[in-house]
């Protein structure tokens, strides 16, 4: 069927009522309707995409668009919505069609995706990783057998099944190498031997990043981590490790936390607002917030923490909990964290580390019951799931498993700091402790020692009251003071 020449000059939204109507009558149009959808879903117009699909969904147009056109709907559901349950019943309605296997490889995929974001033990972490074995196993071909490797991948080394996650990693770039995210395959490698104590390894195999993808983002990290594992581990010149540089941002005026988005954009609270500051330490946008803290989860999504709530996609969630047989709102949260199984916790005022159990539309807080550990200025979670909790008076760190049971304790003393003005974990679950009178101490991983953990590096700055640390993936440092911020590398 030709296209008018007229329909050119018409916006898309004007044409998509005829090529819906027709979609009854023309397959190669409900094909034009399809592919309208996805470039409005690649635009941003998620709700105008999502009812095209459902109409196909519901058209009698050939099998294999309406396949496709359930695949984007569930991805919208999944990834936009967070509507799980109807996210699952479109995936599921597809991956009984083998002979379309690259559709039903994705939906299992997806299916994964969907266990694993709703997992809480790890039993169902392991019915997750079903989906994504079948996925690798029956359709090893496809496009989703490879994102099923990586996700695979992420999930054994969150679990802390470094040798089986070695093994997806491996997989996906000996048996893919040609793709895109086989330079991110190995360089999760490299960081998995790091965590096992390898170091030589995990050198070596960011040393092949570098030669076998030198165009991949990951070829540039695979520099910048090498480097900041030689510094750190191969150099007795504790306090000469670093470069220091100065970056140009809007005056500061409080600034109280540092987080990195999966783009590598750096965020910086600071008071009312949020900087967002570009890779290459020049870009700076401003935006509005009212958060007391910032929480970036697995999926790169930003978290809002205010003094009552949880702000994650769009909506604000109320944390209460029981006092004396009744209902209140917890008040004055001061930091949120997620770790790999989607548990969540807060801390803040009130005394201990608190776990959220989502109830209706609000989060109920309940106490870890091993955590007695007073109040909490600020929570993070390493790649293993313990919870490392600074108190608020910033003389010592507590860090406990899920439980709430402590497997260690940091005091601020101890390795000659003030007081610890704030605190970071890096790509390989080393520790960063920012003093209040200047200067950070970089520390070994828990799992590198059983005795006390080892000074790697112990590096002086510049900025005037420093308040914040953060550190990328590369391993480069970030401190912002009371009126600028400044890089180590």
């Amino acid at each position: 069927m030709r296209k008018s020449p007229f329909s050119r000059s018409l916006p898309v939204l004007l044409i998509l009522p005829f090529l819906l109507l027709s979609t009854l009558v023309y397959p190669q149009t409900a094909r034009r309707a399809l592919n309208t959808a996805i470039g409005m879903e690649k635009e941003g117009n998620h709700e105008q995409a999502l009812s095209i699909y459902e109409r196909l969904i519901d058209g009698e147009q050939d099998e294999e668009v309406a396949l496709l056109a359930r695949i984007q709907a569930g991805k919208i559901y999944l990834n936009q919505k967070q509507d799980y349950a109807q996210a699952q019943q479109l995936f599921e309605s597809v991956v009984s069609h083998i002979e379309y296997s690259e559709l039903a490889s994705e939906a299992l995929f997806n299916l994964g995706k969907i266990r694993y974001q709703q997992a809480r033990t790890v039993n169902e972490i392991q019915d997750a990783l079903g989906e994504f074995r079948q996925a690798i196993e029956i359709y090893g071909d496809t496009a989703a057998a490879l994102d099923s490797l990586m996700f695979a991948g992420m999930i054994e080394e969150n679990m802390n099944n470094l040798s089986r996650a070695i093994f997806y990693y491996q997989t996906a770039f000996y048996q893919y190498p040609e793709s895109e995210l086989a330079s991110q395959a190995q360089f999760r490698l490299a960081r998995c031997y790091m965590l096992m104590g390898a170091i030589g390894k995990a050198l070596e195999e960011l040393q092949k990043v570098r030669l076998n993808y030198p165009q991949s983002p990951e070829a540039r990290l695979s520099l910048d981590a090498s480097s900041s594992i030689y510094r750190l581990f191969f150099s007795n010149k504790l306090t000469e490790l670093y470069r220091q540089s100065a970056i140009t941002t809007p005056q500061l005026d409080n600034p109280t936390q540092i987080e990195f988005v999966s783009d590598g954009n750096l965020l910086l609270l600071d008071k009312n607002r949020i900087l967002t500051i570009g890779v290459d330490e020049k870009t700076v946008n401003a935006g509005r917030s009212n958060s007391a803290s910032l929480f970036v989860d697995r999926e790169g999504r930003v978290h809002n923490v205010t003094d009552r709530a949880i702000r994650s996609g769009g909506q604000n969630i109320l944390v209460q909990f029981m006092d004396k047989d009744k209902l209140k709102v917890f008040d004055k949260i001061k930091t949120f964290v997620q770790n790999s199984f989607g548990e969540s916790y807060v801390g803040g005022d009130k005394e201990g580390i608190w776990g959220l159990q989502l109830q209706g539309r609000n989060f109920l807080a309940v106490p870890l019951p091993g955590a007695k550990i007073g109040k909490v200025a600020r929570l993070r979670v390493d790649s293993r799931g313990a919870l490392y909790a600074l108190d608020q008076n910033r003389q010592m760190m507590n860090i406990v498993d899920r439980d709430g049971t402590l497997i260690r304790q940091i005091s601020a003393k101890s390795y000659g700091i003030d007081r610890i003005q704030d605190f970071t974990i890096d790509f390989f679950d080393n520790l960063y402790l920012l003093n209040r009178d200047g200067g950070f101490v970089v520390l070994q991983n828990l799992y590198g020692s059983e005795n006390k953990l080892a000074v790697l590096a112990r590096i002086p700055t510049t900025v005037k009251k420093p308040k914040t640390i953060g550190v990328d993936r590369a391993g480069r440092v970030y401190v912002a003071g009371e009126k600028n911020l400044e890089s180590f590398s």
